[in-house]
């Protein structure tokens, strides 16, 4: 696997986790359950997807939201984007 793969893998985890954590209105318990995962590990990702936008996901909700809508209708274009680094200005 190259490391793009493994990036892009990355990224479909946390899109997936912050779908669904939302849909839950923010509930690490129930997006769990749904998850099928430990809460921890949902916990673990939010704080990820947070320390990666440099703010809490309950602040963003709505950018975020139609970012997850946009990466659905678009595919995993929109996701291989970010996994390209950027370049520093």
């Amino acid at each position: 696997m190259a490391a793009s793969e493994a990036i892009l893998g990355y990224w479909l985890h946390q899109y997936h986790t912050l779908r669904v954590f939302l849909q839950e209105n923010g509930s690490y318990k129930s997006a769990a359950e749904r998850l099928v995962l430990h809460k921890n590990t949902v916990q673990y990702r939010v704080r990820k997807a947070e320390e990666s936008m440099r703010r809490p996901v309950v602040q963003d909700r709505l950018r975020i939201e139609l970012a997850l809508l946009a990466t659905q209708w678009l595919g995993t274009a929109v996701l291989r984007s970010v996994a390209r680094p950027r370049p520093v200005p």
